[in-house]
């Protein structure tokens, strides 16, 4: 199958899957190699290695990758194609701490080396609990497998999963171990938010346009709003979820990126550093929290039943909704107040950013009839799409003003199946060599920076933990004052103008 994959050279590659057992691989990774084999996107000397502990045969390995082509794949499965794309793919038993599954993985690779006749591309994807990486890293290290075979042929990449630590101490630690045995060029951190597409869409919506880009900052912008309030509740990850909590789940990495992306100074270029510095030092210029404003402007809630899913400690304080109110102090934002907040079991999915715009000094025709502020929403969910919501004069003999909304429908995702297309993007851009939409090490800091206090200050019970009802809103005390955040204007039977694009 012909690739169409941009790279300066046709080296084979070779990807390892740690834990490919697990559930990351069966619900994201695999089934994302399969979308990108469907479209043509996988070289055609790729390789998939999957490594883990559980002895399976060859016809078992296969059986676990169908079932997860044929459960999280898409529609368009074909036996025959399956045959072709199994034929990439192989599998190892061994144990991430034991040094000889290590030379049995080097020797199997340096084989199929051999076999190309040239030192292959090599990428190593940890899908395994963080525990495991520092034996992972040092075995890899110990057959050479972390370095290049040198210049462009052979490099050799390391793709991780967030958390990038619980806290600013375990991230630098997690950098510190990270960086003992790969180059940070060869560290790829994900942040499946930074790959979807209405999140790309924010970059090339300011930057691409004239739009509104020249008065992008608080001069024009009275309010920006980033929220993640999903209909699911915690499920069957209570284990997981009660030592993380809602804050430190989608709060510091995913929400905390898309400020980045919607806030970031215009990158100098499109050069990877640049593009991920100026991610980086927007991030560094969120306001210090203090004990007044960690008091009045965090809120946690935690909902009626959480604490008798299993897993979940029956005294448990951990958030499953969280509200922050914050700034920038950066020229461009300061005093604009910027409100995040997430949580489970809030009904309605609505998943979005909304930036309100000042109401225009002199304002023709406000004074007759109802009249609000412009808003601008890029929207993640229930449908990918930008609203422009403005006003104008109604049609007729009258001189009234009724709202309007600019809908633009982004596209019908090929794909209905949750985390497939993101992921097919992170690894396109990993095999690629495109490190801009991953995470960088001040990137991360800066984050934890922002997190830590607010996370210390609850532990402390500076800030109580409010019981709310499943599929009702907690409404903090400073979201009051802002009903535009019931906003349903999109497929309400309002007035819009829609383009669609396919």
């Amino acid at each position: 199958m012909k690739s169409i994959l941009q790279l300066s050279n046709n080296t084979p590659t070779i990807l390892v899957i740690f834990g490919v057992t697990g559930d990351l691989a069966e619900k994201k990774i695999i089934p994302s190699l399969w979308r990108l084999f469907q479209q043509g996107l996988l070289l055609d000397k790729f390789n998939v290695i999957g490594f883990s502990r559980r002895s399976l045969s060859n016809e078992e390995f296969k059986e676990m990758v169908l079932g997860a082509v044929k459960k999280r794949g898409g529609n368009k499965f074909n036996d025959k194609q399956f045959t072709t794309f199994f034929k990439a793919f192989s599998y190892m038993s061994g144990n991430f701490g034991d040094s000889n599954s290590f030379a049995s993985l080097y020797n199997y690779i340096a084989n199929l080396e051999s076999s190309w006749g040239v030192c292959a591309n090599k990428l190593f994807y940890l899908a395994i609990p963080p525990s495991y990486y520092e034996s992972i890293l040092k075995n890899l290290a110990n057959v050479k497998l972390n370095i290049p075979c040198g210049g462009k042929l052979g490099w050799s990449r390391i793709l991780i999963e967030k958390p990038f630590g619980t806290d600013l101490s375990t991230a630098r630690s997690l950098k510190e171990l990270l960086s003992s045995y790969f180059k940070e060029e060869q560290i790829y951190r994900i942040d499946h938010y930074l790959f979807k597409e209405i999140v790309q869409g924010i970059e090339n919506f300011r930057f691409s346009n004239n739009l509104f880009e020249n008065t992008w900052d608080n001069t024009t912008i009275e309010k920006i709003e980033l929220r993640l309030l999903e209909s699911l509740g915690v499920e069957d990850r209570g284990s997981f979820y009660d030592l993380v909590g809602a804050l430190r789940d989608v709060g510091q990495n995913h929400l905390l990126s898309m400020l980045s992306m919607l806030t970031m100074e215009h990158p100098f270029n499109s050069n990877v550093n640049a593009i991920r510095n100026a991610r980086a030092k927007i991030l560094e210029t969120l306001s210090p929290w203090t004990k007044e404003s960690l008091q009045k402007n965090t809120f946690r809630a935690q909902y009626k039943g959480y604490r008798d899913i299993e897993g979940v400690n029956k005294d448990s304080q951990t958030e499953t909704y969280f509200a922050l109110k914050t700034q920038l102090n950066h020229p461009k934002w300061r005093d604009l107040p910027i409100i995040i907040d997430a949580g489970k079991r809030m009904g309605k999915a609505r998943k979005e950013i909304i930036i309100t715009l000042k109401h225009p000094a002199a304002c023709h025709l406000c004074e007759v009839g109802k009249h609000g502020p412009n808003k601008i929403i890029f929207r993640l969910e229930p449908n990918d799409e930008i609203i422009i919501d403005f006003w104008t004069k109604k049609p007729g003999f009258e001189s009234i003003l009724e709202e309007r909304s600019f809908s633009f429908f982004l596209y019908e995702k090929e794909s209905k199946v949750q985390y497939v297309e993101e992921y097919a993007k992170v690894l396109y851009a990993a095999i690629n060599g495109d490190q801009s939409l991953f995470v960088s090490k001040d990137e991360v800091e800066a984050s934890w920076k922002f997190t830590d206090p607010v996370v210390d200050a609850w532990k402390k019970n500076m800030v109580p933990l409010i019981e709310y009802i499943p599929d009702t809103f907690p409404n903090p005390e400073f979201l009051k004052t802002a009903p535009d955040r019931n906003h349903t204007k999109v497929n309400s039977g309002n007035k819009e103008i829609g383009i669609r694009r396919y």
